[in-house]
């Protein structure tokens, strides 16, 4: 997946802050873009720690959104109820044709694939980047469920996987 690129909202991006994997993002994609109202966001909720190794990443493309991108993400905040950030990531994955939207929520991840965004969870960025080591990959979803707290269920879903 090295050569694809990524659009990502601030909840993964918060879940990766803080399960220490964010860097993780910079060895799977050339390259993350992270629209500018994801990035208030996330220095806003993502608590100062977390708010400052967002900041620090610089693998991370902060990118505004030009005019068009911007009526785009008005509408499909509006139409489909959602966040800002959400309709930010999937606004700009359909006008610079960014090939994945790293998104958490269910009805944002509805949404962008309905809107035919491909859309990647935390979950999966674990998979791709420890697909070769099990342990790793288990690693990573205790700390995603420890440390970010990110959807019990989703992680009990992948550990079960890794049982079998």
């Amino acid at each position: 997946m090295s050569k694809e690129s990524a659009a990502i909202n601030a909840s993964p991006l918060i879940y990766l802050a803080k399960a220490e994997e964010l860097g993780t993002l910079g060895e799977i994609f050339e390259k993350v873009y992270v629209p500018f109202p994801v990035y208030e966001e996330t220095q806003r909720k993502g608590g100062s720690l977390d708010a400052w190794k967002i900041r620090s990443a610089d693998f991370l493309q902060i990118t505004d959104l030009d005019s068009s991108e911007e009526k785009l993400m008005n509408d499909i905040a509006y139409h489909y109820n959602l966040g800002e950030g959400e309709s930010a990531v999937i606004s700009i994955c359909k006008s610079r044709g960014i090939d994945y939207a790293l998104l958490a929520d269910i009805d944002a991840i509805r949404r962008a694939k309905s809107l035919g965004v491909s859309v990647l969870e935390p979950v999966d960025i674990g998979k791709i980047a420890y697909a070769n080591s099990a342990g790793k990959y288990y690693n990573y979803l205790i700390k995603l469920s420890t440390s970010a707290g990110y959807h019990p269920e989703k992680i009990e879903k992948e550990l079960k996987k890794l049982r079998v």
